[in-house]
């Protein structure tokens, strides 16, 4: 199954899951008719949020509770691939300059620009 099928589904889960679990909150509580869309629609988006959350969080531990998002397996997205740039200048004395750059992303631990400039001490 492909990486972009399996996110669109670990997303429609648990945005069903809370959907159906806000609405069975709020069966039989007394909600004023004019705030119950807005407290349905609250209800639902902290539902959702918690179930992710707590769903994701267990999966560290335990992967076969990533059943529980749709689907076990999780999307791998890979490195993006490198972006070329073509400037052209023009110097002083007009003449032409062509500068190329290459832009590679990286996927590891972030690093501050402070980190990478600063002389140890």
């Amino acid at each position: 199954m492909s990486d972009y099928l399996v996110s669109l589904i670990r997303t429609a889960v648990p945005t069903a899951v809370g959907g159906v679990l806000a609405w069975l909150a709020t069966v039989g509580l007394p909600i004023p008719e004019d705030a119950a869309s807005s407290v349905i629609v609250g209800l639902t988006g902290a539902i959702i949020a918690v179930y992710y959350g707590l769903v994701r969080f267990a999966e560290q531990r335990w992967p076969w509770v990533g059943a529980l998002l749709g689907r076990r397996e999780t999307p791998s997205y890979g490195q993006p691939p490198a972006q070329t740039e073509t400037q052209t200048h023009y110097g002083p004395t007009g003449d032409v300059e062509r500068i190329d750059s290459t832009t590679t992303w990286t996927v590891g631990p972030i690093r501050s620009d402070r980190d990478r400039f600063d002389s140890p001490s």
